[in-house]
């Protein structure tokens, strides 16, 4: 069968999107890396004369509803094309995230590493939750939040960071850092005051904002796709299992399982405020 080139872009996502498309009409297209970092969209020669018409109405209107709705429908968010540029895993990580989110990859990190420095008992004695809310006189008041940023094993750290920086990256980067603050306050808090009142103090653990973030993006991905926020099913299905298992006490791990279900509950209430907002 013939290949042949229909267009060239340098907008990856673009190109990514009008394959998504074509993909829900039932037409293959493909890209390939052209010259000077361009992109080459490639279709078979007989299925030209379907495929031209519908690139030229494409960019006549790239933000069309019909063609942001196609990603999301099989099942792409973004684009699955790189330019082989040589970054550093740095820059990747910046270009993955906002400051927001890399402050408070950096702040969990420096937090975690006290503790090889011998400042670990000094750290998370001042950044652990009130040891007991009823004689409090609340004048160290984040207590209520620095929970959320203590881990105690390596594992513990970096399965929170990956997610943080994947899912917060992604809000951040498309909706703004006021949005994710807002989102990071309150799956911080309300989790850690809800873990306290059913389990105690001794908890901590950026995993209850993670729940939060599954569930303001997967909230989002069904009511207000036209932002853009959304999440394969698959990954929202894992981590309530992984929620379950912990709350079924058969993984052998101290959870903060009810920090996990106030995160994910806040991140729910959270999404639905901001898909009614985005909707009026």
């Amino acid at each position: 069968m013939e290949i042949t080139t229909f267009a060239v872009v340098q907008n990856p996502r673009y190109a990514q999107a009008f394959i998504d498309y074509m993909k829900s009409q039932g037409i293959t297209v493909k890209m390939q890396q052209g010259e000077q970092q361009s992109i080459e969209l490639l279709c078979l020669s007989e299925q030209a004369h379907v495929v031209e018409p519908e690139w030229q109405a494409f960019m006549q209107s790239p933000n069309d509803d019909k063609y942001l709705s196609a990603s999301w429908d099989v099942g792409t968010t973004e684009p699955g094309f790189r330019y082989a540029t040589g970054e550093s895993i740095w820059q990747r990580i910046k270009a993955g995230a906002g400051p927001l989110t890399l402050l408070i990859m950096m702040l969990c990190s420096a937090i975690f590493a006290s503790a090889f420095i011998g400042l670990g008992n000094s750290v998370y004695g001042v950044l652990s939750f009130y040891q007991d809310l009823g004689s409090a006189n609340f004048t160290e008041f984040w207590r209520f939040f620095t929970p959320s940023l203590l881990h105690f094993s390596l594992l513990h750290l970096l399965g929170n960071l990956i997610w943080w920086w994947l899912i917060g990256g992604l809000i951040e980067r498309r909706l703004g850092s006021k949005e994710l603050l807002m989102l990071l306050l309150a799956a911080g808090v309300v989790p850690c005051i809800l873990q306290y009142l059913l389990e105690g103090p001794n908890f901590g653990g950026l995993s209850g904002v993670v729940y939060g973030l599954f569930g303001y993006v997967w909230v989002l991905g069904r009511m207000a796709p036209q932002l853009g926020i959304t999440i394969p099913n698959s990954y929202l299905m894992f981590m309530i299992g992984w929620m379950l298992l912990g709350f079924m006490e058969v993984l052998g791990l101290n959870m903060a399982n009810y920090a996990h279900l106030g995160g994910l509950l806040v991140g729910v209430l959270q999404g639905w405020l901001r898909a009614n907002r985005a909707g009026t």
